[in-house]
């Protein structure tokens, strides 16, 4: 770059003279267009000299949030051809190739359903969603059954039903109580005598919640054990951050017998989804360092630390687990397949189009995801508004079809028909449609809809994996979601120390989310896995997210061990 085109710093005053000069030389238009450059130009200015900056800081504020919904990507269109409609029309163009002529040429689908909603409107919730509320009965002070009715009539007061009435309180994360033991002393012997502590102690300074509490905040939440200090410190119950990871630690290898059994389950499954995002580990880091200091360049030498998703789907309840280290995700795959049984069918392997993730030497089938084929039609929608929109509204389709398959319930085989008499005709004409587009020249091969057709076209068989393999899933989303856990930590606690905090993240991680799949409560069972660590260390099977609260009805138990949750 010469020193005539390099950027200069911004004089406001100068810019402002410039302006009030070009009013009189330039048409209102046209001042008023490098007016708007200038005041665009200062205003990137002074939000770059910002400590916090950042690239993905500034595409936000000056193009918005991207959003890949349908409809979203339609409102836009929308409003891009109302903003077109004052201006001179556009050279017509082939009518095979309009939108509507689009849509009269696709097969006849079933009509959209419409879409349920998740919960109540405004986030409002009802009684019977806070099931972790105690639950206290209230009798009416002055009237009781078998009374006669105070309304002078004849009848009598009958149990009816129980009004419902939320009150909601707060409270720390972690609690204390401060046992104030009385001691007495003999005048005589001067021996002293001091009062028992309550039995529910059991002995302990911390309750099994408590590392149960710590590992939610922590893994489950991306809370930082930091954060969680200073929360306590100032509500006047100190837990130093020191106090937490011990509390964890101590916690390891007593629940990882539970992890074994996650990982033989999930190897016995007939599909795995599978992906990996970045993670720094500290020791790790360093590793690498010492091994590029003793060694000579090398441009396949691996630098990266990855933690890597895996959810086991199809027979049998779900199973997340999480695998950090240098390992991509397709040579964690390959150690978890090499514990399944020779006797089993290959298995159903779902990921992105990225060879890494495939555990080599072994066989899969392979599934690749549809999201992320979406996704490239939805990202330059803005530019190719009409065919990108008649795509997401194609593929919608599918999920829709798929949609129908699992509210109704349907085995593999019953979900594999209705998807190829109502979504093959439509993936059919997608593909044939996409091949026009590119060998009639239609779409520049290198442009952003042209790439999003190749992306599609070369990955065509494994994206409709769906159309001939019974129980094949159409995209990754479950792994994605999974893999948020490990994005929120990464965010917040920036990362692991050491590999052991990096194990003790995959574990607890692990447990949370498959009970989380499940619609279990975590907090239940970590704090049940904590109390009873003889019993699970004898039998960890017994001990699964699905199973456990009929282990603990056994034992004579509802309850975890030293819950000793109070209402305030």
């Amino acid at each position: 770059m010469t020193a005539q085109t390099r950027p200069t710093a911004i004089d406001s005053a100068q810019a402002d003279e410039i302006v009030k000069r070009a009013e009189s030389l330039l048409p209102p238009e046209d001042h008023a267009f490098v007016r708007s450059l200038l005041e665009t130009l200062r205003w990137l200015t002074v939000q770059l000299q910002r400590k916090d900056a950042s690239l993905n800081d500034m595409r936000r504020m000056l193009f918005g949030s991207q959003n890949e919904k349908t409809k979203d990507v339609k409102n836009q269109v929308e409003q891009r051809e109302q903003s077109q409609k004052g201006k001179e029309q556009a050279t017509p163009t082939d009518d095979s190739t309009s939108p509507q002529s689009l849509t009269q040429q696709a097969p006849s689908e079933p009509k959209p359903k419409p879409k349920r909603k998740r919960g109540q409107a405004h986030g409002r919730y009802g009684a019977a969603d806070f099931t972790g509320a105690n639950n206290i009965p209230v009798s009416h002070p002055n009237l009781q059954v078998g009374q006669q009715c105070p309304a002078d009539c004849s009848g009598w007061l009958y149990h009816y039903e129980s009004s419902p009435q939320l009150f909601l309180f707060a409270q720390p994360p972690i609690g204390a109580d401060l046992y104030d033991l009385e001691r007495l002393r003999c005048s005589a012997c001067g021996e002293i005598f001091t009062a028992p502590l309550p039995e529910q102690t059991q002995g302990k300074k911390y309750s099994d919640s408590v590392p149960a509490m710590v590992a939610m905040l922590r893994f489950g939440a991306g809370f930082p054990h930091f954060r969680l200090a200073k929360l306590q410190l100032a509500v006047g119950i100190p837990l130093p951050a020191s106090t937490q990871w011990d509390l964890l630690n101590a916690q390891i290898e007593p629940l990882t017998p539970v992890l074994r059994v996650f990982i033989d389950r999930a190897a016995s499954a007939n599909l795995l989804h599978n992906d990996d995002t970045g993670m720094r580990v500290i020791s790790l880091l360093q590793e690498i360092q010492a091994e590029q200091a003793c060694r000579p360049a090398n441009p396949r030498q691996r630098t990266g630390i990855f933690t890597t998703g895996i959810v086991s789907q199809g027979n049998g309840p779900l199973i997340a687990l999480f695998i950090t280290g240098r390992q991509h995700a397709g040579e964690n795959l390959r150690d978890i397949l090499l514990c399944r049984a020779e006797d089993l069918s290959p298995v159903m392997q779902m990921c992105d189009g990225l060879e890494r993730n495939l555990p080599k030497q072994l066989e899969t089938i392979v599934l690749n995801c549809l999201s992320h084929g979406r996704r490239h039609f939805a990202k330059v929608a803005a530019s190719f508004p009409s065919q990108c929109l008649h795509v997401l509204e194609q593929l919608a389709l599918v999920y829709e079809v798929d949609a129908l398959a699992r509210d109704m319930k349907m085995d593999a085989e019953a979900r594999l028909r209705l998807h190829q008499r109502h979504s093959k005709p439509v993936m059919d004409w997608l593909k044939q449609w996409m091949l026009d587009q590119l060998d009639l020249k239609k779409v520049e091969p290198n442009s952003g809809l042209g790439k999003a057709i190749n992306y599609m076209l070369k990955r065509w068989t494994r994206l409709t994996q769906f159309l001939r393999v019974a129980g094949a899933a159409l995209d990754n989303n479950i792994c994605e979601r999974a893999l948020k856990k490990a994005v929120l930590h990464r965010k917040n606690s920036m990362s692991y120390k050491t590999e052991r905090g990096a194990r003790a993240g995959d574990l607890f991680m692990s447990l949370i989310h498959t009970a989380e799949l499940n619609g279990v409560d975590p907090l239940h069972y970590l704090t049940s896995l904590m109390g009873h660590q003889r019993e699970l260390a004898d039998s960890p099977e017994r001990w699964m997210p699905w199973n456990y609260t009929q282990t603990l009805q056994e034992l004579g138990e509802q309850e975890p061990v030293a819950s000793d949750r109070q209402a305030a």
